[in-house]
């Protein structure tokens, strides 16, 4: 995502206190917002999709 100048945040959720806004059950977990975008390979496709020629 530093790659295409993307601006994203980390959060490890075993050493914060802060929570998603929905339940996730896996990770890596994509979110936009309040808005769960996907997990795992799923982020891959979001992005693809979102940045053409990657």
């Amino acid at each position: 995502m530093e790659k295409w100048k993307i601006e994203f945040r980390i959060v490890n959720i075993d050493h914060s206190e802060e929570r998603p806004s929905v339940r996730i059950y896996a990770f890596p977990a994509l979110f936009e917002g309040d808005e769960l975008i996907g997990y795992g390979t799923d982020i891959k496709e979001y992005l693809s999709k979102k940045i053409p020629n990657q």
